[in-house]
């Protein structure tokens, strides 16, 4: 939170009143709303089948669209409900509406204003409804510092079934359903700014309430994603130990994918099928993988993978549309890709062999930036429940082998962070792109005669063993004029260090690599 000068409106009891949100007019103009609000919550979780559990969420408000240094809100309202499970309990702990602001003194400033009551309908047709309000101050200028975002304004603890051993998911929603009657007024998503109440842009989300299982690293069919293909196209009869984005499939595997400064990072991630003795072998599958995050899905092929070519075959592919909802629990799905494919049926040649891996699904990501140019971050997950078409019904991890239909065991979360790496070539001091004789005799200068430093010690060191020193200039010169060994990697292309993310050069210190 921050104090600002020059507070243009007043705020007022009729403020507040907005806020509990009667119906009033939003801002003209505001299309689309610079504020969202979104959840925090966990694309899936898995519970230990003992009847119930619980789960804990929060609302976040963002500013996607806020230019830097613009006013930020002074209050807000959020009107909250659930699907499948009931939201148990809700707080404004450790959340923006927490102090209510704070002067410069720190002391706590008790004019703001805060609601927080749970709605339950009298004839229990619909789920509880969790409406908050918050002005952080009714007098003083006090509002959100939106460098800050994304930033909590609500807690919430949801409790419900946890589904038996061997059965599917359940979805559980997490929706924003503005209009529910809070203190006596319907409660709208909304922010105040600048002296006026605004739409706030909503996102939904859907958690996925999951039995626990067995290690899939002992499941006789499997998905695991790569950041290459692993074999394509077709099926490979031996085990895959390399490749794999973590040592088990089980756990969340962490990529960290290189980008410059001012450019959206991209990334290829490959899908594999593994299977272990199953007879007479996988002939069709189906595919459901959900986006989460900063990332968006930019293409999807089937193209030199075990389903292409096909000749009597059938195959489908359709990218999931963010903003089209769910058609089972009417919950907006977020980004993914589905996939359906089906081999010809011709005896083995129509089935891949029973135990083997195989490339099924390519998709590309890319990167969408936070405020400031600040890296992105998202999930990749095997995410059931999915809906595209044909045949226009919620798709599910599985496959089918003999005539027989089974469910892959699908754990592994592919967790996608970009990275900001400046490429360089290995010797190139004055960073032109090349090596010359002009290199060797910068790095003597700066080690020697000059007081400025070098504009990137990664790419100094020729020698690559680390410290950069005379020894690094020598290599050099033995390799322009003896014939000596050429630096390391990378080299003579532009490239990031084999050590990325831990050794980077500093943004534009590379310019002929850009």
């Amino acid at each position: 939170m921050r104090v600002i000068t020059g507070f243009r409106v007043g705020l007022s009891l009729g403020v507040v009143v907005s806020l509990a949100a009667v119906g009033a007019a939003p801002l003209v103009g505001q299309e689309p709303s610079p504020f969202a609000y979104r959840f925090a919550a966990p694309a899936r979780v898995d519970f230990e089948p003992r009847g119930e559990g619980t789960l804990k969420a929060a609302v976040l408000i963002d500013s996607p669209r806020l230019p830097d240094g613009a006013d930020g809100v002074t209050g807000w309202s959020v009107s909250v409900t659930s699907t499948a499970w009931e939201i148990t309990g809700a707080t404004l702990r450790a959340t923006a509406a927490a102090v209510v602001g704070e002067d410069p003194l720190g002391r706590r400033r008790l004019d703001g204003f805060q609601l927080i009551e749970t709605v339950v309908d009298d004839d229990g047709d619909r789920a509880p409804t969790v409406v908050s309000a918050c002005i952080l101050s009714l007098r003083n200028p006090i509002e959100l510092d939106h460098a800050e975002d994304p930033q909590r304004i609500l807690q919430l603890t949801l409790a419900g079934p946890v589904p038996p051993p061997g059965s599917d998911c359940v979805p559980v929603g997490l929706l924003f359903r503005p209009g529910r009657t809070g203190a006596g007024q319907p409660v709208l998503n909304q922010v105040t700014w600048r002296g006026d109440p605004v739409d706030v842009e909503t996102v939904d989300a859907v958690v996925q309430i999951c039995p626990r299982r067995i290690s899939c690293a002992d499941a006789p069919a499997n998905l695991f994603l790569t950041t290459a293909a692993v074999d394509a196209p077709g099926a490979r009869t031996d085990e895959v130990d390399s490749g794999l984005l973590t040592e088990s499939v089980d756990r969340t595997a962490t990529i960290d994918v290189p980008r410059q400064a001012g450019r959206p990072g991209e990334l290829l991630l490959v899908a594999n099928l593994s299977t272990r003795g199953v007879e007479p072998g996988v002939d069709a599958w189906r595919l459901s993988l959900s986006v989460r995050g900063n990332l968006d899905v930019t293409g999807a092929t089937l193209d030199d993978t075990a389903a292409d070519p096909l000749a009597g075959g059938f195959r489908f592919l359709d990218i999931v549309d963010a903003a089209l909802p769910n058609g089972f629990t009417g919950v907006l799905q977020g980004q993914g890709v589905v996939s359906s494919v089906a081999l010809e049926s011709n005896g083995a040649a129509g089935a891949l062999p029973p135990t083997g891996t195989a490339t099924v699904l390519a998709v590309t990501l890319r990167e969408r930036p936070r405020s400031g140019d600040r890296p992105g971050e998202g999930e990749v997950v095997w995410s059931d429940g999915l809906w595209a078409g044909p045949p226009n019904d919620p798709s599910q991890n599985a496959f089918t082998a003999g005539g027989e239909v089974g469910s892959f065991c699908a754990r592994q979360t592919a967790r996608v962070r970009f990275r900001i790496g400046e490429p360089f070539v290995r010797c190139d001091v004055d960073g032109s792109g090349a090596i010359d004789i002009v290199d060797p005799v910068r790095l003597l200068d700066r080690l020697f005669v000059s007081s400025r430093g070098l504009d990137c010690a990664l790419a100094a060191d020729c020698n690559s063993d680390g410290p950069v020193d005379v020894a690094d200039a020598v290599f050099a010169l033995g390799y322009l004029f003896l014939g000596r060994s050429q630096p390391g990697a990378p080299f003579p292309e532009c490239g990031l260090s084999p050590d990325f993310p831990t050794a980077v050069c500093p943004p534009g210190s590379q310019p002929g690599c850009r």
